[in-house]
């Protein structure tokens, strides 16, 4: 039925996606840097539109980062949601606000805030996330 095709469909343009940031990472990786590769000293972030595609929220996004800017440890999965089996994940978790914020430290911004905190949907604290 249709909503069988979507779904397969958008598994196979996540593919496609997921096939070009494989392969911008090693691009990245290839280009030597005396002190490392250029994707030691980058940061590359992919996301989707939204997390959960029925009710096109912007909550509870699946983000992947890679790159090693500022020491960040690498290798982890991290799920911020307090109840992973929501749907929309749990009714209070950091906000995409706290990741920009923790990007932009990354790189020596002195910030703890990013964006407008007035206008999310749930509500979200200032600063870094934490890990």
């Amino acid at each position: 039925g249709g909503l069988d095709y979507a779904r397969r469909a958008f598994t196979d343009v996540n593919v496609w996606f997921g096939s070009l940031f494989a392969r911008l990472l090693d691009r990245l990786d290839s280009i030597d840097e005396g002190d490392g590769t250029a994707l030691d000293h980058t940061m590359v972030v992919w996301l989707s539109d939204f997390g959960h595609g029925g009710g096109h929220r912007a909550d509870n996004l699946p983000i992947v980062m890679a790159g090693n800017a500022a020491g960040a440890a690498l290798g982890r999965h991290i799920n911020y949601a307090e109840n992973p089996a929501s749907a929309y994940g749990a009714d209070i978790q950091p906000g995409n606000h706290n990741l920009a914020v923790t990007m932009a430290q990354a790189f020596g911004i002195e910030a703890d805030r990013f964006g407008d905190y007035d206008s999310v949907y749930q509500p979200v604290s200032p600063g870094p996330l934490t890990f």
